[in-house]
């Protein structure tokens, strides 16, 4: 079954790319959160993972470079990409990070190319694809589409306790890349909710970047069943972050929406959340099951009390710490360039440290894995992105525009909050798209203004 629907996809995809770029990565991008990593085409003992979702990007890649090289006009759409420096140093030191770590050079070099080619590249294919700003809204819009099919599915699962997508896809090839989380009780709660993805905290950490962008939708639609469509989108979407039973996505959302307050469609704001707010208090107060989530809200509210996180389970500040200074005991170690991409996931895959089996937290793998270097680099980049985001919000645009760079402003905040509370957990490719179609479609609006 699962190799159909591989040929399927792989067969339809190819058709889209030999007519032109823009349908093969519009279509990539609408099904791109039903690419589990586990849907692979080489997942053998030995062999480096090649997932479908590297496949596609690989040939979305060499589409891209032959069209830059072959067509002079798609030469011109790249010189106004706004993180062409910042971009080049990160990629640059993650090279030098890989050739002078102390890991591998072969197996650090292969999540080297991983990450080039699912996420620095990724974010040029978006900027170099699109052409009006028509077109980037459309592809929000689907994308929100994607997003409630898997919102109605995610409670699906959580209704029936059973998974037939993660099901199926478990049973394929030698890595099993789905972590179960139905019949595993946190916080007096049965089952975390994790629709498609692998792991809740990577569905609730989605969820939270796509809904500040949905109830932007919602906010410059015009007809009236359209702003009920988003709204009722949205608040699917809010009820799966809660049934995920995670609390750094809660975190995450609280703070990617705070720019939605300072709008000046505060009253359709205000509207949202008091009809979220106020369907989540009436669940939880008239059913005894639902009520144990309280304790996911407050743990979240309060992420940095240990009662809390007694309560609900999961990383307290105490073995956070502990984490941390194994990290820097590693990084002392080799500071300039850490030990490798792939030293902390050798330690966590043969537990050659307890107190960093699970490190949760971003920087705990540049600690680790890039040193300083890569601590850097990555540093630019963020700044680099919330410089933009925060200048251009300011700039002379129409309101509709301002919103969306402001909420990229606070959803890049919450996402580093996100990531370096629980890891990248898989969810950069999705960062690096909606990055790249807020910019451009900034960058869009502004020329369409001067051109009129």
């Amino acid at each position: 079954m699962i190799i159909t629907i591989i040929v399927i996809y792989l067969f339809t995809f190819i058709l889209f790319l030999l007519q032109n770029q823009k349908k093969a990565t519009i279509y990539y991008l609408y099904t791109l959160p039903f690419l589990h990593p586990n849907i692979a085409l080489i997942n053998i003992k030995g062999l480096p993972l090649v997932s479908l979702n590297r496949v596609v990007i690989f040939l979305l890649i060499f589409s891209f470079f032959y069209n830059y090289y072959t067509k002079n006009n798609f030469k011109d759409k790249l010189k106004n990409f706004p993180f062409k420096y910042s971009l080049i140093f990160l990629g640059l030191s993650l090279l030098i990070v890989t050739l002078f770590g102390r890991m591998s050079v072969i197996s650090s070099f292969f999540n080297y190319l991983s990450i080039l080619n699912e996420n620095l590249l990724l974010i040029l294919i978006i900027w170099g694809t699109f052409d009006t700003t028509v077109e980037i809204k459309k592809v929000f819009r689907v994308i929100c589409l994607s997003f409630f099919l898997i919102s109605i599915y995610g409670i699906f699962t959580k209704i029936f306790e059973t998974n037939p997508f993660l099901d199926m896809i478990s049973l394929q090839g030698y890595r099993n890349i789905v972590f179960s989380y139905e019949n595993i009780v946190r916080g007096g709660i049965y089952g975390r909710t994790q629709s498609v993805f692998y792991h809740p905290i990577s569905y609730g950490g989605h969820l939270a970047m796509i809904l500040p962008f949905s109830i932007w939708l919602y906010l410059v639609s015009n007809k009236v069943k359209y702003k009920l469509f988003y709204l009722f989108i949205s608040f699917l979407i809010v009820i799966n972050i809660l049934l995920t039973n995670s609390r750094s996505p809660i975190i995450f959302v609280l703070i990617a929406l705070i720019s939605l307050f300072f709008s000046k469609k505060i009253k359709y704001v205000l509207l949202v959340f008091i009809l979220i707010i106020g369907s989540i208090t009436y669940i939880v107060n008239h059913d005894n099951y639902y009520s144990n989530y309280i304790s996911t809200i407050v743990g979240a509210l309060f992420f940095w009390g240990d009662k809390y996180n007694s309560q609900l389970g999961g990383s307290s500040i105490v073995s956070r710490e502990a984490t941390l200074y194994a990290a820097i005991s590693y990084f002392i170690e080799h500071p300039l360039t850490g030990f490798g991409l792939t030293k902390l996931r050798e330690i966590s895959r043969f537990g050659m440290d307890n107190d960093l089996v699970d490190a949760p937290g971003f920087i705990f793998e540049l600690l680790i894995d890039t040193g300083i270097l890569g601590i850097l680099a990555y540093l630019i980049f963020f700044s680099d992105i919330l410089r933009k985001s925060f200048k251009y919000k300011n700039e002379t645009l129409n309101d509709d525009t301002k919103l969306l760079m402001s909420l990229t402003f606070t959803m890049t905040i919450g996402y580093l909050v996100f990531i370096n509370l629980t890891g990248e957990m898989n969810t950069f490719i999705f960062f690096f798209v909606l990055t790249g179609l807020t910019f451009k479609y900034y960058y869009l609006d502004i020329n369409e203004k001067y051109q009129n």
